[in-house]
């Protein structure tokens, strides 16, 4: 009766509350208070928070992938005239949840470790295509959605993306070349290309576009890498090295 108004609110609260609910209410009114804003600030976090701290626990890489594609493009005729050898560039795209949506987190570690992961999963579905010993170029794009930020990006291809591909084609002296931007659904990007150990064969400076009509979500992250087995069409220019002088 002579409680404060906040706390009988409180008081008819735990009284028509279920059973666990009334426990769970007791403990909180009985808390210290630094336990109850330890409690309280559990309650606000945003959800990326609550994974993080879920994540530290368990230490385990977790990945939700929603869309897998695997794009062959391969090129007969270029100018009207039939290339001796015919040229495929293949692209694989992975649509992942971002974990870090709309919150800014400092420790980027747990995408630097899916992006490993992504290396392996997206070479193993080039390959599937490919030989890897016709392997000549490479190259990676992200597309982070709105809800997040452009290093969420740099995080998946840079630190560790590239060791599992590298691994898997037997070669990467060279840089994986990329890009990277934020955008919805239906954006599309350039993959550049790179020949697979020395960036200076001006033959296969190249490009492909990639994009989904319905990725990335606010949410999401786009990730594509590409590979192909050969240079541009009837590359003619002057310049750079060949790939016969690679050793």
């Amino acid at each position: 009766i002579s409680a404060q108004p906040s706390q009988r609110s409180h008081l008819s609260a735990a009284i028509s509350a279920q059973p666990s609910q009334r426990s769970h209410l007791s403990a909180a009114i009985s808390a210290q208070p630094s336990q109850r804003s330890h409690v309280s600030a559990a309650m606000s976090a945003q959800p990326c928070q609550r994974s993080h701290l879920s994540a530290a626990i368990s230490r385990s890489i977790a990945v939700e992938i929603r869309r897998q594609l695997t794009i062959e493009d391969e090129i007969l005729i270029e100018g009207g005239r039939p290339l001796n050898v015919p040229i495929k560039k293949v692209a694989a795209i992975a649509v992942i949840t971002n974990p870090f949506a709309g919150c800014f987190v400092e420790d980027l570690t747990e995408l630097i470790d899916i992006g490993e992961r992504l290396g392996g999963i997206l070479a193993e579905r080039i390959l599937n295509v490919l030989d890897p010993d016709n392997v000549e170029s490479y190259g990676k794009a992200c597309i982070v959605g709105e809800a997040g930020e452009l290093e969420h990006s740099a995080a998946l291809m840079h630190p560790t993306f590239g060791a599992p591909i590298r691994k898997a084609i037997g070669a990467g002296k060279a840089i994986i070349p990329s890009t990277k931007k934020i955008g919805g659904p239906g954006t599309h990007i350039d993959i550049p290309f790179f020949y697979k150990d020395e960036i200076y064969v001006m033959t296969h400076l190249d490009a492909m576009d990639v994009g989904l009509s319905d990725s990335p979500k606010s949410n999401e992250i786009l990730l594509a890498l590409a590979m192909t087995t050969g240079g541009r069409p009837h590359a003619r220019i002057p310049g750079g090295v060949s790939k016969d002088e690679i050793k």
